[in-house]
């Protein structure tokens, strides 16, 4: 995989996809953006759950703990419009604690 592009599930990710990174107060969102422009994404970083709509992708960075994580994310109003997100058939990824946060609460839901 070259520079000029991210795959995913088989599909190229170029300037027709554009991928949302979740800003929420506990996650390394700057470099997830610096890394996904790198691969080629249009990557852009939401401060509010109504961006979200913006974008084909989403990812969920996070560092340090899972609950006060988990507070943070409803407190902003981000876990209806993320749950939104993947009920529409829309790509979501976690990264580290973003993973985590993002299978307990699928889990929870079962």
């Amino acid at each position: 995989m070259g520079h000029g592009s991210l795959v995913s599930g088989g599909q190229s990710l170029n300037s027709e996809k554009s991928v949302g990174v979740v800003h929420f107060g506990a996650g390394n969102t700057g470099s997830v953006v610096r890394a996904l422009t790198r691969l080629g994404a249009e990557a852009k970083v939401l401060t509010d759950p109504g961006q979200i709509a913006s974008v084909t992708r989403v990812v969920v960075p996070g560092v340090g703990s899972f609950a006060k994580a988990m507070v943070s994310l409803r407190d902003r109003g981000w876990i209806q419009m993320l749950r939104s997100h993947v009920d529409s058939g829309r790509p979501l990824a976690g990264i580290c604690l973003g993973m985590h946060m993002a299978v307990i609460e699928a889990a929870r839901n079962l």
